[in-house]
């Protein structure tokens, strides 16, 4: 016959050496050195002792020196930051302006390789009246230029 089960089995102020079992009491898988343990109360920059400390508003304890070294170094790196920038900026505009003057020189060589093909040299005697066809056939033709420099059947 089972034996009876007490509802109060683990009702005393200490642990049976069978609840020490069940709950692994007292057993340790390593010790902590004294490396892994940090001082009382460091610096959170430097994690040395405090000297000359100061808090911020959340509580955290800091050295005045640590604040002054760390906030030279972030302004150093932002004005480092902000010339990497300028210079690929510059760089960038470079870049596109030759982009765009090759665009505007090919298309005005273009145009102009278009006009020529049109003129007859032969009946024109001087410059002027080949310049005057050249404007004829520019107002003459449907083609209209718009902002992206591209032209446009109408």
């Amino acid at each position: 016959m089972p034996q009876r089960h007490s509802k109060n089995n683990n009702y005393l102020a200490f642990f049976t050496h069978e609840e020490k079992l069940k709950l692994g009491y007292g057993t340790q898988r390593e010790r902590l050195g004294r490396d892994s343990i940090g001082p009382f109360d460091p610096c959170c920059l430097c994690i040395k002792h405090l000297i000359h400390p100061l808090f911020c508003q959340k509580g955290h304890l800091l050295c005045n020196e640590c604040i002054l070294e760390c906030l030279l170094t972030q302004k150093k790196d932002i004005e480092r930051r902000i010339a990497e920038t300028s210079h690929q900026n510059l760089k960038m505009r470079r870049e596109l302006h030759h982009d765009i003057s090759h665009e505007i020189i090919t298309s005005a060589v273009n145009f102009r390789v278009w006009n020529l093909d049109h003129i007859d040299y032969k009946s024109h005697k001087s410059s002027r009246s080949i310049d005057q066809q050249i404007k004829a056939n520019a107002l003459g033709s449907r083609q209209y230029w718009i902002n992206n420099n591209t032209i446009l059947s109408g």
